[in-house]
């Protein structure tokens, strides 16, 4: 690994989960909330599997942990669900409601505790599995381990997909960290490596290592984007100090009828009284730029940083006493050593042996009915006394190299189809209908290979921005793939159809790449979040002079 990993994480404690309710700032202008400056590289994850994870647990916690020892690492198992059940689609409610944009100081909580309690609901399981006291079976034990991951991944994931209020970076605790990546570490140190294949297996195979590898970066996130103890607590100052003189200058003399009453109760982020909303209501009605609003989101946010200073403390108490830190980025190192630099260049070749795979499906497809239409074509020549090679359009060749007088099987298609008197009549190809349903047939396999290609440009795009590019850059670059892709493109650029499907791919790729960046760089924009307030209550200052 390039970095030694020291790693400051918030230490939260247990609490109930989405039990409050907050007020919604999603239409107002508070300078907390709205579009995120800076998201971390999202990794191209398939789905979580986490109901496959789920059911595989209880599945484990029904016939395996009931063995003698096993008694406390299934109450550990019914923990969990206890925990994922209910929590998860309130979690997912505030990502969906809140992606790439910044979260409430309300909803950042709610996030944050739950992807901590389900991460160390799940540490505590690979503790007690690791016992010699519950006499799991290896092979068991491997599937247990894979759904663990995966829940502990799909909890965290939420994490990378936003920021909380002022863009500040959200965070697992330090031990929840450490306790999911040893399991991480001890499965893949089982593992002599991946197994891909053109085959189910080895289908199966790969989607095991995108998991594994989107659960290591996931986790890796939080060791590295996190900031250390002494960047983090600088960020909080300067918000702090923000904050600060953002309340007096509301609550000062003359600028806010009842603002120094709202200051006065509100005592609490994660919910607000009836009392404080309608006090926001009355400030609100005597002036244009919902200052009540305003006030009321400065005032829970420092609330909340003032939390979020207290759980750094103790962090920090605990990374300058423990070697856990050092531990976890050894752990880190050999996981990366195997997920990226051993087993990357593999999967990825593997992308282009499935891509190749599909072409040939591509191929096969239309050479059954193109090569058919074409006899056609030619018999009706010959009956007509023409030598049957006068046909006026090429045969279509589906070669990775482009052939002289290239003809694509949109252009064949569309011949056929405005042609049919060239056909003789017992042809099945006079019927213009048949001739799309083909066409169409092998349009849906073709688009199969435009999605191992899009696979593999968005692999390539999240190692190269996750600074993994040295381990991939030859099969980003690899020929082979580029003659696949201008293959592709020859058969998909004469069909209006798939242009435009095509660009609506661009541009979903051109916006995943757009949120890319770095949440250390947090600090840095701060700055930037301010000036909306500053212009504020630089008209506020105008007013009151006017006055």
């Amino acid at each position: 690994m390039k970095k030694l990993l020291f790693v400051v994480l918030t230490l939260f404690a247990i609490q109930p989960v989405f039990a409050d309710t907050e007020v919604d700032f999603s239409n107002s202008n508070v300078e907390s909330q709205g579009e995120a400056l800076y998201v971390a590289p999202q990794c191209p994850k398939i789905s979580s599997d986490y109901a496959e994870a789920l059911t595989t647990l209880r599945s484990m916690k029904n016939s395996i942990l009931k063995e003698a020892g096993c008694e406390t690492a299934s109450e550990a198992t019914t923990h969990l669900e206890n925990l994922v059940l209910p929590g998860r689609s309130g979690a997912l409610e505030i990502v969906k409601k809140n992606n790439g944009k910044m979260l409430s100081a309300s909803d950042a909580t709610k996030i944050e505790n739950y992807a901590n309690q389900v991460t160390l609901a799940v540490t505590d399981i690979f503790s007690l599995m690791g016992g010699s006291d519950c006499p799991v079976h290896e092979e068991k034990k491997s599937l247990m381990y894979k759904s663990l991951i995966n829940i502990a991944f799909d909890a965290l994931s939420s994490l990378g997909n936003v920021v909380g209020p002022y863009g500040a970076p959200l965070s697992v605790g330090f031990s929840a960290l450490k306790g999911v990546l040893g399991g991480i570490y001890e499965y893949n140190e089982n593992n002599s490596g991946y197994k891909f294949d053109v085959s189910e297996t080895g289908r199966d195979e790969a989607k095991l290592y995108i998991q594994s590898l989107c659960a290591f970066y996931e986790f890796n996130l939080q060791a590295e984007k996190l900031l250390e103890a002494s960047d983090r607590k600088n960020s909080y100052l300067n918000l702090e100090n923000h904050l600060n003189n953002k309340i007096a200058f509301l609550t000062g003399q003359g600028v806010c009828n009842g603002c120094q009453d709202l200051a006065n109760i509100v005592d609490d982020y994660q919910s607000t009284s009836p009392q404080a909303l309608q006090l926001v209501k009355d400030i609100n009605s005597a002036n244009s730029e919902d200052l009540g609003t305003h006030l009321l989101d400065a005032l829970q946010t420092k609330l909340w940083l003032e939390d979020q200073k207290n759980k750094l403390d103790i962090e920090e108490f605990e990374y300058n006493e423990s070697v856990g830190p050092a531990l976890l980025g050894k752990e880190l190192e050999q996981l990366e050593e195997f997920l990226v630099y051993k087993e990357a260049e593999d999967f990825m070749h593997w992308i282009y042996d499935e891509t190749r795979s599909s072409y040939k499906d591509y191929q096969s497809d239309v050479r059954d009915w193109v090569s058919s239409s074409y006899f056609d074509l030619e018999f009706f020549q010959k009956m007509t006394g023409r030598y049957r090679r006068s046909v006026e359009i090429a045969i279509p060749y589906t070669t990775v190299k482009k052939q002289k007088d290239f003809v694509s099987i949109y252009d064949y298609k569309e011949y056929l189809v405005n042609n049919t008197d060239k056909l003789p009549d017992y042809s099945w190809y006079k019927d213009a209908m048949l001739v799309e349903a083909e066409y169409n047939k092998s349009v849906k396999v073709l688009k199969n290979v435009n999605r191992f290609i899009s696979s593999h440009n968005e692999y390539c795009s999240f190692f190269k921005n996750a600074g993994y590019y040295d381990a991939i850059h030859l099969k980003c670059n690899d020929p082979d793939m580029q003659a696949m892709n201008e293959a592709f493109l020859r058969q998909a650029l004469p069909d209006p159809k798939l242009t435009n499907y095509l660009e609506q791919s661009k541009r979903e790729r051109e916006r995943l790449l757009s949120i890319t960046g770095y949440t250390e760089e947090w600090s840095l924009h701060l700055p930037e979040l301010f000036n909306q307030w500053n212009k504020i209550q630089d008209e506020q200052i105008k007013k009151l002079i006017l006055k």
